[in-house]
């Protein structure tokens, strides 16, 4: 490893220790991290264990994320337990490895895992033809439909927006990343750096946490999509959803700006 890339994994290690105290390094070798997530409902006291592998080029690139234990989750594949995850398809390079697990948290916490051999006890069952369900909820009218839409499109153009918005920042922070040198990095630079790694500042780390929090939200928000369209939930239960995690969303971005202006 180069000593850019020891700087910068020793700094993310100090961070887990300090914030996701559950995971830790296999072998000490602070690419590879393990830890678990405890099950909720029928799986309570089942432990989801997961995999974090940080690549050569992180942290330009993102970890990779395993779920370790057989699972069965809408955001983790079957065969290879790859998670995926919003803030993995939109990685910045300012991002750390902590973040990646406060989301993931913050997914399964409204969405829990189950074990996969345990459902596995009960396919015979599950694939037995069953009478279609009977809803008893009011089918939602076109102007509502139309209003859901409406919602969702403004609020994928505010995220858009707000990617936008970073770009410079993101190639700021990379171009520091990418000229760190201990033997050779001016002292403001690596202060500078060190800064934006690990912000003393505690309102900066603040809008850390709320920035991971966000995206947590955001994933939800997304995975509600997906059940909508796959018609596992109902139209009421999709605008109750809809209506709760856009307002999480609302209040988050809300205190961001305050934080920020």
């Amino acid at each position: 490893m180069s000593d850019q890339l020891d700087f910068i994994l020793a700094k993310e290690a100090e961070l887990l220790y300090k914030r996701a105290k559950e995971f830790e390094p296999i072998g000490g070798n602070l690419k590879l991290w393990r830890g678990s997530i405890p099950g909720r409902g029928e799986f309570k006291g089942t432990d989801f264990e997961l995999e974090i592998q940080i690549p050569d080029t992180f942290p330009k690139q993102p970890p990779i994320v395993k779920m370790l234990t057989p699972t069965e989750h809408p955001r983790v594949d079957e065969k290879t337990g790859k998670v995926n995850l919003r803030i993995l398809n939109y990685w910045r390079p300012d991002y750390h490895v902590y973040q990646i697990i406060n989301s993931i948290k913050g997914l399964y916490a409204r969405i829990p895992p189950k074990v996969a051999s345990l459902l596995n006890k009960n396919l015979q069952k599950d694939k037995e033809p069953t009478p279609a369900p009977t809803s008893t909820e009011s089918p939602v009218s076109s102007s509502k439909e139309h209003k859901l839409e409406k919602q969702i499109e403004r609020l994928e153009k505010e995220m858009d927006s707000l990617r936008t918005s970073i770009t410079s920042k993101d190639e700021e922070v990379a171009h520091l990343r990418g000229q760190l040198d201990v033997h050779n990095v001016p002292d403001e630079g690596k202060s500078k750096l060190e800064s934006i790694l690990m912000p003393s500042d505690p309102v900066k780390k603040q809008i850390m946490d709320l920035e991971s929090e966000k995206i947590a939200v955001e994933d939800l928000l997304q995975t509600l999509e997906e059940k909508f369209d796959m018609a596992e939930i109902g139209s009421g239960e999709y605008s109750r959803l809809y209506k709760k995690y856009t307002k999480d969303l609302f209040l988050i971005n809300k205190k961001l700006e305050e934080l920020k202006s």
